[in-house]
């Protein structure tokens, strides 16, 4: 049987990987940016359902905004990450 390319047979399991290059910053961004994103749109929801009518804008425009942008960050990573590999 040959070897696969981390350097162990097939049919066994590796034990470590060899990762070479660092880690991308950017997955942990996106995370924390997704995370502040769905604390803002849950402050909404709970401002909304306590009948509060005229939020901040900004309290708006972060919930509408950050959500999305830490997805769309995410997918950049791991497709960035894909194309190194």
């Amino acid at each position: 049987m040959g070897q696969s390319e981390l350097g162990c047979t097939h049919g066994e399991i590796p034990t470590e990987v060899d990762r070479d290059e660092p880690m991308s910053k950017l997955m942990p961004l996106s995370m924390m940016v997704f995370a502040a994103g769905l604390i803002a749109l849950a402050a909404v929801f709970a401002l909304r359902a306590s009948g509060v009518d005229h939020l901040p804008v900004w309290l708006d425009v972060t919930s509408a905004m950050l959500v999305p942008l830490g997805i769309t960050m995410g997918l950049i990573s791991v497709f960035r990450g894909h194309e190194r590999d």
